[in-house]
C-alpha cells in the first residue's frame, strides 16, 4: 500500500486533540509496516502485585531525599514535595490518594494561559541507591504510585548508573489523551506502575542507580501555551524490588494489515491480518519456548501461534503470528492473544495483550473504535480532518459517514472529501489530490451526537472508483466561522499510529498529524447515495489557503467535467478587486496562486464559477 509516513517536529494547536506538525520530506511507500512508525520506547503493564523482595522504598517524607531542578521557575511551578495540591485540574480532587507527602509537578493554569514555555522539570534521587548491596542482583523492578492525566505533556521515568547519563524506562506518553469528556483517560487514583529496569542495568557493571522523574511538553519547540498544559502528575511510594524467577511480559502489540487496523471491514476488503507482540523477559531465569498465541471467536473461529523462541533475562523479542488471519464472512470477530512459555510464570497477569474486536460489514469501512471518546473542534477555524484507508480490492465509495460531536454548533457547514495520493509528491499538501466531495451540509438540529451520511457528488450516484493496492485519504472539512464558536466539532474514537491521521489547520495553512482517530468512515453501499443528476455540478469542490492570507493566496478547485472557470475576488462591500479567467479546465483538481500583497487588510470573498456551478469562500487578509 502507498502510505505516507512523515516524521514530526514540535508544534501543537489548541484543538482538543493530540497533534504534531508534519515535517515535509520524501515519502516511504511499498508495504510500510507499523513497526516503521515511531513507537513509544516502552509500554509496561501496570500491576499491583509486589514482585520478589522490596529492598528500597521512598514515600517523600524527607524532601531532601530528592534533588529538584525546575528550570529557573518559581514555586509552585515545577516539582513540589509536600501535601499541597497546586494543579488546577486536581484542586477539586484530594490529590493522589495516598497518605503523607507526595511529589507533584505544576506548570500553570490552562484556563488563564500562564503556562511556562520551554521548560523541563526534573526530580532525581539525591544519592545513588546501592542495588547490589541492598538487593543482591541487577534483576530489579521499579514501582511507584501515580495520579494525573495526559495532555500534550511528556511524562517519563529514567534511571542512571553514573548520575550523568539517564535512560528512559517508563513513559505515560502512549496513554490516551484526556480531553475532559473522556474521564476514563485519567489515571486511577492511585495507579501502581511496575517496570523492570534489569535491561538498563544488565552488563553495565554498575552497582548503584539514580531514579529521575521528568516532565516537559512532547512538542518542546512550540510557543503555544496549550502545548505546555498539564493536568498534573503526582508520584508517591517509590520502591525497588527484586524480580521474580520467571516472568514474561507482553510489552507492546501490533495488529492489522500493511500497518493499519480497522474496526469495521467491508466484505470486499477482507484480507490477511497480522498480529505481533514484543515479549520481554522480566524474570531472573531464561524463558524457553516463548510463543504468541492468537485465538479468534465470533463469526468464525481460529487459532494461531508464532514460532517459539528462548528469551534471556532483560532481553526482548518480537513474536509474529506465523500465518496471518483472514476473516471469512459477515459478523463480529473477538481476538484474545497472549504469551506462553515452558516455565510457570510468576506474574501471569502481564502476559496478555488488550483484547481486539472488529466487524466484517457489508459496506462500512471504519478505522475509529466505534464509541466516541474525544472531540476535534478547531475553535471554529477552517480545517480538513481525515485518515488513510488502504484498498485491497477494487471498490466504489458512494458516501461518507461522519460523527458530529454533541458540542457542534447548529448552522456550521461541512463537506466530506476523498483524496488520492501522488506517490511522487514531496509534501503532504501536494500529495493529496481531491477526487470527490459532497455538497455542503449545514449541521442541523438532530445532527450533533449522531452519525450523518454525506453523499459524494462529483459523479452523481455513481460514486468514486478506488483501485486495489492504493491508499486514499478520507476527510471532513469546514471553512469555520473565524473562531467565533466551536464550529463543526467532529467525534474521535481510539488511538492511531503516528503519521496515519492528519488535519489541516486553516489559520496556520499547515498540515499536522494526530493520534486521535476521527470518526470519518467510508460507505461502499450504492443505496447510500441519493445524489440526482441536477445536483451533479460541474464544480464540486473548492478551498482557499492560507486563511488568513498575507502575500499569497492559493485557490484550489475541482471540476467533474471539462468547463470554463472564472475566479473573482470581491471585498466586503461587493467591490470587485480581481478577476481571473481560467479558460477551459479539464475534469480534475486545479490550483491557482494569487498575489495578494497589494490587498488591504480585511475580509474578502473568492467566487469560483463554472457554468451554473458557483462556490464562494471567505478569506481574511492580514
Amino acid at each position: 500500500m502507498k502510505k505516507i509516513y512523515l516524521s514530526a517536529f514540535a508544534a501543537v494547536l489548541s484543538v482538543g486533540m493530540t497533534s504534531a506538525q508534519v515535517q515535509e520530506r520524501p515519502y516511504s511507500f511499498n508495504d510500510q509496516k507499523i513497526d516503521g512508525v515511531e513507537q513509544a520506547p516502552t509500554d509496561p503493564i501496570s500491576t499491583s502485585k509486589a514482585l520478589g523482595v522490596t529492598f528500597w522504598t521512598n514515600d517523600f517524607t524527607n524532601a531532601s531525599d530528592w534533588t529538584i531542578s525546575n528550570d529557573g521557575q518559581v514555586t509552585p511551578f515545577g516539582w513540589n514535595i509536600g501535601t499541597t495540591v497546586n494543579t488546577w485540574w486536581a484542586t477539586f480532587q484530594p490529590g493522589i490518594n495516598t497518605t503523607g507527602n507526595f511529589a507533584e509537578v505544576y506548570n500553570g493554569n490552562y484556563n488563564t494561559g500562564n503556562q511556562a514555555i520551554g521548560v523541563t522539570y526534573r526530580m532525581t534521587t539525591a544519592t545513588p541507591i546501592d542495588v547490589m548491596s541492598l538487593g543482591g542482583t541487577e534483576q530489579v523492578s521499579l514501582s511507584f504510585k501515580q495520579y494525573g492525566a495526559l495532555f500534550n505533556d511528556g511524562q517519563t521515568v529514567l534511571i542512571s548508573t553514573n548520575g550523568t547519563t539517564f535512560t528512559e524506562v517508563y513513559t505515560n506518553n502512549n496513554r490516551t489523551v484526556y480531553l475532559g469528556n473522556n474521564p476514563t483517560a485519567a489515571y486511577a487514583n492511585p495507579e501502581t506502575i511496575s517496570v523492570s529496569i534489569a535491561n538498563a542495568l544488565a552488563g553495565s557493571g554498575a552497582t548503584s542507580v539514580w531514579i529521575r522523574y521528568e516532565w516537559t511538553s512532547r512538542f518542546p519547540s512550540s510557543t503555544s501555551p496549550n502545548a505546555w498544559t498539564t493536568f498534573g502528575w503526582f508520584i508517591d511510594d517509590v520502591a525497588l524490588t527484586t524480580n521474580p524467577d520467571n516472568n514474561i511480559t507482553a510489552e507492546s502489540s501490533v495488529w492489522g494489515t500493511a500497518g493499519l487496523n480497522y474496526s469495521k471491514i467491508p466484505l470486499s476488503q477482507q484480507t490477511g491480518i497480522e498480529f505481533s507482540t514484543k515479549a520481554r523477559n522480566n524474570g531472573i531465569n531464561p524463558q524457553t519456548n516463548v510463543q504468541l498465541n492468537v485465538n479468534v471467536t465470533g463469526a468464525t473461529t481460529y487459532s494461531g501461534t508464532s514460532n517459539a523462541v528462548t528469551i534471556q533475562p532483560a532481553a526482548a523479542d518480537s513474536l509474529v503470528l506465523t500465518t496471518p488471519f483472514t476473516p471469512s464472512g459477515l459478523g463480529t470477530y473477538n481476538v484474545a492473544w497472549n504469551l506462553s512459555q515452558t516455565e510457570v510464570d510468576d506474574v501471569p497477569t502481564d502476559n496478555a495483550n488488550a483484547p481486539v474486536t472488529f466487524d466484517v460489514t457489508s459496506f462500512t469501512y471504519a478505522r475509529d473504535r466505534g464509541t466516541q471518546t474525544g472531540t476535534f473542534a478547531n475553535v471554529g477555524e477552517a480545517f480538513v480532518l481525515g485518515s488513510y484507508y488502504d484498498i485491497f480490492a477494487n471498490a466504489t465509495i458512494y458516501s461518507v459517514d461522519v460523527r458530529i460531536a454533541s458540542t457542534a454548533v447548529i448552522g456550521s457547514v461541512i463537506t466530506a472529501r476523498i483524496y488520492s495520493i501522488d506517490p511522487n509528491a514531496t509534501t503532504l499538501d501536494a500529495a493529496l489530490i481531491l477526487e470527490d466531495q459532497s455538497l455542503e451540509h449545514t449541521i442541523a438540529t438532530g445532527n450533533p451526537g449522531s452519525i450523518i451520511n454525506l453523499d459524494l457528488a462529483a459523479n452523481g450516484s455513481s460514486g468514486f472508483q478506488m483501485n486495489a493496492g492504493e491508499t486514499y485519504f478520507l476527510a471532513v472539512s469546514s471553512d469555520g466561522d473565524g473562531g467565533t464558536t466551536a464550529g463543526a466539532s467532529i467525534g474521535t474514537a481510539g488511538t492511531a499510529p503516528a503519521q496515519t491521521c492528519f488535519f489541516y489547520d486553516g489559520p496556520d495553512a499547515t498540515w499536522y498529524y494526530t493520534t486521535n482517530i476521527p470518526m470519518v468512515r467510508m460507505n461502499l453501499d450504492p443505496a447510500s447515495n441519493t445524489i440526482g443528476l441536477e445536483e451533479n455540478n460541474q464544480l464540486f469542490g473548492a478551498e482557499v489557503f492560507p486563511n488568513p492570507a498575507s502575500d499569497k493566496l492559493n485557490v484550489r478547485y475541482a471540476t467533474s467535467v471539462a468547463s470554463d472557470v472564472t475566479i473573482k475576488v470581491t471585498d466586503i462591500t461587493g467591490k470587485v478587486i480581481a478577476t481571473m479567467n481560467e479558460g477551459t479546465k479539464e475534469a480534475g483538481t486545479h490550483q491557482l496562486e494569487m498575489n495578494t500583497a497589494s490587498f488591504a487588510e480585511g475580509v474578502y470573498y473568492v467566487t469560483i464559477a463554472s457554468g451554473n456551478s458557483v462556490i464562494t469562500k471567505k478569506v481574511v487578509k492580514n
